[in-house]
């Protein structure tokens, strides 16, 4: 990177300065052109890619020590943040100065020539544990892509809506954009099932951006996901020791307008892309979702063993159909001595729509359905780490059993 296309910080760095760094590479000849750009900072914990720019929010650097309040923050106002803009073509970075910080990558989305924020007066970002916590106030921050600028200017007061708190004993907090639509709520996270009383009702939280509304939506279950499903959303929780699914319909009164729940079931992985949807037409389409039988059905298992099956729904005017599922030919996760992953970083089990093919990953199988009369059958499946394992004599780890000949 040429010295001239690094920033200087403009706020203190602490301990842990770091070059944060966009790269882009012309992959449309033989050689390897790339060019860069980047920042001097704190370390981020946030970070957000839209179609043309990087966006990263930095909080500063706190105190040594874990948990320790930023030393730099007025303990009447939301933790000082700056939010740097990274053009994807490596053009003149622009930042804000901010308030406050956000949950996750899902607390970000650019539409219309403005990046809107899900921000949050405690917590600090995607650092360990630092987004599972659910006190504090909420709010929302509008920055037009325009007032991003190498003078960095404060974003004023009328720049942030407050929004509702989310209350009661969960540990774990979770929201996503979904067209002009921003929801949240709170479940259990890492931890296990609560005993709640039957009938308890929690609360979706749905922010219209563009009529600056927000309405409350109350679930029969805990809130562990939120995802879009074509223009309206899909919500997923723990209700007793059962898994359910509830449809969002995002009409100008958002209501849950479908709802499907599996008798003693957990999800079997928590991350992202644990879930797709298919659509076929309007509030018509096809989901799937790792799940695992029995358990407490705490996010941490997945760590540890296996999804039991990925489990396909059939959409119909956001109402659900159970369509079967893909299933584990093992009922615990396989060691593989860190041949691949010792921490399983790509996430245990999903779905796959390919075409007109319907997957399911589950660890290191990989089972293939169709679809036919309504229901998803097996048709075949490959366990890959078998086969790997098949064509070496020793992969125990041991370094003297794998000497070359």
């Amino acid at each position: 990177m040429d010295y001239a296309r690094l920033y200087r910080p403009v706020q203190a760095v602490g301990y842990g300065p770091v070059v944060h760094t966009v790269m882009s590479c012309d992959l449309s000849g033989r050689g390897f052109d790339c060019r860069a750009i980047g920042v001097v900072g704190p370390s981020g914990r946030n970070f957000y890619v839209s179609g043309s720019a990087v966006y990263l929010w930095v909080n500063g650097q706190n105190r040594r020590g874990y948990g320790q309040a930023n030393p730099l923050a007025d303990a009447n106002l939301p933790a000082p943040a700056v939010l740097y803009r990274m053009p994807l073509d490596c053009s003149a970075i622009g930042a804000v100065k901010a308030r406050g910080a956000p949950l996750d990558q899902f607390s970000f989305d650019e539409r219309d020539g403005t990046l809107r924020v899900l921000v949050r007066a405690e917590g600090a970002g995607e650092s360990m544990w630092s987004a599972e916590v659910t006190s504090g106030d909420v709010g929302f921050l509008r920055v037009p892509v325009g007032r991003f600028g190498e003078e960095v200017p404060t974003m004023e007061r009328t720049a942030y809506r407050g929004l509702p708190r989310v209350a009661g004993s969960t540990s774990a907090m979770h929201n996503r954009f979904v067209g002009d639509a921003l929801l949240y709520g709170a479940g259990d996270g890492w931890g296990g099932r609560r005993n709640v009383p039957a009938g308890t009702t929690h609360p979706v939280w749905v922010y219209d951006a563009g009529r600056d509304r927000t309405t409350q939506v109350d679930v029969t279950h805990s809130i562990e996901r939120i995802e879009p499903m074509g223009r309206d959303a899909l919500v997923v929780g723990n209700e007793g020791t059962g898994l359910t699914f509830s449809a969002v319909a995002l009409d100008e009164a958002p209501a849950v307008a479908g709802r499907h729940t599996v008798r003693n079931a957990a999800q079997g992985e928590t991350r992202s892309h644990g879930f797709f949807y298919l659509p076929s037409g309007d509030r018509t389409g096809m989901l799937g979702l790792p799940v695992t039988a029995g358990g407490d059905g705490g996010g941490w298992q997945q760590l540890r063993g296996v999804s039991s099956s990925v489990m396909f729904l059939g959409v119909e005017g956001l109402r659900f159909r159970d369509l079967g599922a893909l299933r584990s030919g093992t009922a615990r996760a396989v060691d593989d001595h860190c041949v691949a992953s010792c921490a399983d970083w790509y996430g245990n089990a999903r779905p796959i729509f390919w075409r007109n093919r319907v997957f399911a990953l589950l660890g290191y199988e990989l089972v293939e359905g169709s679809l036919a009369g309504g229901r998803v059958r097996e048709s075949r499946r490959t366990d890959f780490l078998r086969t790997l394992l098949n064509g070496a004599s020793d992969r125990s780890g041991n370094v003297f059993n794998n000497l070359p000949d």
